[in-house]
């Protein structure tokens, strides 16, 4: 299961969340998509709330909210780990789930959440390093088996081999000096070109692409883009999909979700492929 941005859900960035999710819906996976830029949204109760969706359906009474914010309306500007005085913020967030995950024994997914992290590489390499060698009650971060690094969140149009290949190549490289675990890799439009990435792969091992999908916009196609990846040797993680449009609005369509975790879906597309719903 995948939480929201940070910096739009923050109330459900709670170790009671977490432990929610795993005792209600059995989650064994956690990822956790920290906000790194300013982000706008309109946001209200309806949009981001639990009205409408499968919590109100019999799923339980939903997570447990602790800061839950005033909602309010209009367009408005969310802080992210890049705003200026707002790091620290992002970072306890981080650290309270990812602790929480540890604590309860579930694997969990830094997620540099992030569309444009090839112009913020620096700022980019800083945090995993960070992250890689952070101490906790159950040792680093980087040497404890449960925890992954999703280091691209989506790229959107640039270029694989000259700017998100060479990008994935310096953070790969800056992790491996604390950690051999799992590292995802972000792929070209929003994550779904991984046949692309896999056809031009970053060296090393224990290396993942990945693979978004959302039920109601990506359909044969994208599924075919996976099929390919695996053909050609590369492991395949969906660390976003859900059942609806890529907006994250619109028609739920549960029977191309079906076909998704299908064996030849991007969900779970036979050997070597994963996936979370998103989002809490």
């Amino acid at each position: 299961m995948s939480l929201f941005w940070s910096q739009w859900q923050p109330q459900f960035w709670t170790k009671e969340t977490v432990a929610w999710l795993k005792q209600t819906w059995g989650i064994t996976l956690l990822r956790c998509p920290m906000a790194v830029e300013v982000r706008f949204c309109g946001e209200t109760t309806e949009l981001f709330g639990l009205e409408g969706s499968g919590l109100s359906q019999g799923w339980g009474e939903g997570p447990p909210e602790t800061s839950r914010e005033a909602p309010f309306d209009g367009f408005h500007k969310r802080r992210g780990y890049l705003t200026p005085g707002n790091k620290q913020a992002e970072l306890k967030k981080l650290e309270t789930v990812v602790d929480a995950a540890l604590e309860l024994g579930i694997y969990v997914v830094i997620d540099w959440h992030d569309h444009n992290a090839d112009q913020h590489q620096k700022e980019a390499a800083g945090f995993f390093k960070k992250m890689a060698k952070k101490p906790s009650a159950w040792g680093r971060y980087g040497s404890y088996p449960n925890v992954i690094f999703e280091v691209f969140n989506e790229p959107i149009k640039q270029s694989w081999e000259e700017v998100i290949k060479p990008y994935h190549e310096m953070i790969v490289e800056v992790i491996r000096e604390h950690s051999t675990n799992l590292i995802v890799l972000g792929t070209r439009i929003w994550s779904q070109d991984v046949d692309v990435a896999a056809a031009d792969p970053v060296a090393g091992e224990n290396l993942a692409y990945t693979i978004h999908f959302y039920a109601n916009t990506h359909k044969q196609e994208l599924r075919d883009k996976v099929s390919k990846a695996l053909e050609l040797g590369a492991a395949v993680f969906a660390t976003e999909w859900g059942t609806c449009d890529a907006s994250g609005d619109g028609t739920v369509n549960l029977a191309e979700a079906e076909r998704g975790n299908r064996n030849e879906g991007p969900v779970r597309g036979g050997r070597g492929s994963e996936g979370l719903l998103v989002a809490v």
